[in-house]
């Protein structure tokens, strides 16, 4: 029987790899179409401030919402947390293509109503920009 859900796990496990990565697939070519890519004929002001965003975006989408812990995104969650004085956590639901934001609580995890969620986003946003804006050189 633990074999059967052992094989069952890993099932699902792959399943959600493929969807994390075709979600990253499909948003890269958006970030395309928008002409992101083509930045050598602007400013290095622009230039400098669209890869500030590349990073930022890269920074939520792959890190925060994987849960890695490194200095900057602790210092993020750290800074994020303290602003709303809770704590977060960020997922992307099996068959959801938007990131969906928790607040811990003892009783478990409380999904944010639609405007909790954007205004934490928001907020997430303006922080990782304003963290990777500081540290790129």
């Amino acid at each position: 029987m633990s074999n059967n859900a052992l094989r069952l796990r890993t099932v699902l496990q792959n399943y959600g790899d493929q969807l994390v990565l075709a979600r990253r697939v499909r948003q890269s070519k958006g970030h395309t179409a928008l002409g992101l890519e083509a930045q050598e004929a602007e400013p290095s002001d622009t230039a400098r401030a669209a890869m500030v965003e590349r990073v930022a975006r890269e920074l939520i989408e792959n890190l925060l919402v994987a849960g890695a812990r490194t200095p900057l995104v602790d210092e993020i969650t750290m800074e994020l947390e303290k602003e709303f004085d809770t704590r977060f956590f960020f997922e992307y639901p099996l068959l959801e293509c938007d990131l969906q934001v928790y607040r811990r609580t003892d009783n478990g995890p409380v999904r944010l109503s639609e405007d909790e969620r954007s205004m934490v986003l928001g907020k997430l946003w303006e922080i990782t920009l304003g963290k990777v804006d500081k540290t790129m050189l």
